[in-house]
């Protein structure tokens, strides 16, 4: 009997220790199943696609490159078409061949294994690639960098990038600005060939696919230069000099999208450009030959866009076939000014007085002579004289002024009704016996110990605003290059920003050079922030206009 009690006793304090401990164990399995599954779809990898406006399908880009097929490369991108649109697994591999300069995009197949080709891609493989397995780290669209192009530093941009291993780069082609219809046309004509750098470079659409396909976290395999596949290479057409568009991109204004053997295609009959603007006309058109190349160096222009003025004016584009006959496609270009015009000015104004000088009018009066003195106001680079500009000043505190911090604000508009708004911050100090002082500078006599409510931001936060006086709409005016609107900092997350359209009051580019230069020139002031072409140094990411991540 005595023993039948210990034998309870310790079984229920075997109970009463087990119950807890195998609870415990159940919920941090659960916890560690459950998390990726809830937790981590709680914030789920946007396509490139799905924020993206005025674009056409997949499958019409598919179709408009299947001309330049044979009849095995359309057999293979029929069997990948179709395998990529069944593909229901949650993970793909990569696979890059760099002796065939492919790209190949496996999914899981029935065993669980990566064998299911989804994807074969022409590519430009760089030499400096080594081979081996990674993993992809970080995703971008429209990101910003540095190259050098004829032995000078250049800003260019990739729609789609990837990065992995340490300096490694899978991006689109790159563009001279944010906008798809400013291809640099040499690197473009780099796919399918290898180059001397550290990236692969796809066309817009492979750039994409790939970039829809992958998750951070998908296995990178780089293999041996003796390695091969036994895929058909893609045929990659050659855009030849002058054409700004690849001829994958799905925007609908893409020229490629119309384009036909022994025509002009143009990006819209009416285009829209911001005056005082530089203007490519090449950047609307693709021509081709009757023997379906582009020729687009080989068209005349007739006509000429005064951008220093407003008003209407048709271009005309003409080219010569061999046949003698010669196609045209006519543009009007239509030039706006919707800036408003550029005003310096001192950000900070320092005030010492006396403190009856503080509410006497001509104070005020004194502070205002001393604004107008230090105000510079120009409209597309000329100067604008201060009675032609209806310049105006206020101050937050209408009826007076008084001792510390306030607000002022600066108006003036140009010759076509262009409003612009700047904010400046003033600080009055008030010392017995003082004369009055007035002085600009770029930091306050002393930072305030406490906010109030005319204290305005500091100088790198003041606004400036630009508006249609004839409308009273306002419109935030353009930032400097470097802003970084819609930026997020998971990693995880795609996004794209809408493809900019050439309507647009975009400015348009110079014509670039045709060739990238192959060695470094002298070493810029940040070099951590720059690369070569090719591509031969990965700086850190640098954001600007609609770049997102």
């Amino acid at each position: 009997m005595k023993l039948g009690k210990n034998a309870n006793k310790i079984l229920y304090t075997c109970l009463t220790i087990t119950v807890p401990v195998i609870l415990i164990v159940v919920l941090i399995v659960s916890w560690l199943v459950l998390f990726p599954v809830f937790f981590y779809k709680a914030e789920p990898s946007a396509t490139a696609t799905d924020t993206e406006e005025n674009v056409v399908s997949d499958e019409e880009v598919v179709n408009r490159n299947q001309a330049l097929m044979g009849e095995e490369e359309l057999s293979q991108s029929e069997m990948l078409q179709k395998n990529l649109k069944n593909y229901t697994g949650k993970s793909v591999q990569v696979y890059v061949v760099p002796s065939q300069n492919l790209t190949i995009v496996y999914g899981l197949d029935s065993d669980g294994a990566y064998t299911l080709p989804l994807s074969v891609m022409s590519c430009s493989v760089g030499i400096k690639i080594e081979p081996g397995t990674y993993t992809l780290d970080e995703k971008y669209t429209w990101m910003k960098k540095n190259f050098v192009v004829d032995d000078a530093w250049t800003t260019m941009w990739n729609h789609y990038c990837q990065t992995f291993g340490e300096d490694y780069v899978i991006a689109s082609a790159h563009y001279w600005e944010a906008d798809p219809g400013t291809l640099y046309e040499s690197g473009y004509n780099l796919i399918g060939k290898s180059h001397n750098g550290q990236r692969m470079i796809l066309n817009d659409y492979d750039a994409r696919t790939l970039f829809n396909l992958c998750d951070v976290g998908t296995t990178i395999v780089v293999a041996d230069a003796e390695a091969k596949v036994d895929f058909t290479i893609p045929t990659v057409r050659d855009i030849g000099k002058k054409c700004y568009w690849d001829p994958t991109n799905n925007s609908e204004t893409n020229p490629w999208a119309t384009a036909a053997p022994g025509t002009i295609a143009v990006a819209a009959s009416n285009i829209t450009i911001e005056r005082g603007e530089d203007i490519n006309y090449y950047q609307y058109i693709v021509a081709l030959n009757r023997a379906n190349m582009a020729v687009n160096h080989k068209v005349e222009i007739e006509g000429k866009v005064d951008t220093s003025a407003p008003g209407e004016y048709p271009v005309t584009y003409r080219m010569t076939l061999g046949d003698g006959s010669t196609p045209t496609a006519t543009i009007t270009f239509t030039v706006k000014d919707t800036k408003g015009p550029e005003i310096k000015y001192p950000l900070n104004v320092n005030v010492i007085c006396t403190e009856k000088a503080v509410t006497q009018k001509n104070t005020r009066t004194k502070i205002v002579d001393f604004l107008k003195k230090n105000i510079s106001i120009t409209d597309n680079g000329e100067e604008i004289e201060q009675s032609n500009a209806n310049l105006q000043i206020s101050f937050v505190v209408k009826d007076k002024l008084q001792e510390g911090y306030q607000r002022y604000e600066i108006t003036a508009e140009d010759a076509y009704g262009n409003v612009t708004t700047v904010i400046g911050r003033l600080y009055i100090k008030v010392e017995e016996d003082a004369e009055l002082t007035i002085s600009a500078s770029s930091e306050l006599i002393e930072e305030p110990e406490t906010s109030t409510e005319d204290e305005v931001t500091t100088p790198k936060d003041t606004e400036t605003k630009t508006t249609k006086k004839q409308t009273e709409t306002k419109t935030t005016k353009k930032q400097t290059e470097t802003t970084t609107p819609k930026k997020t900092e998971t990693k995880p997350t795609k996004t794209e920003t809408t493809t900019p359209k050439p309507t647009t009051t975009k400015p348009p580019i110079a014509t670039p050079p045709e060739e990238p230069t192959a060695e470094d020139p002298t070493e810029p002031t940040t070099p951590q922030e720059t690369e070569e072409i090719s591509g031969d140094e990965i700086p850190e990411n640098e954001p600007g206009p609609n770049m997102t991540r």
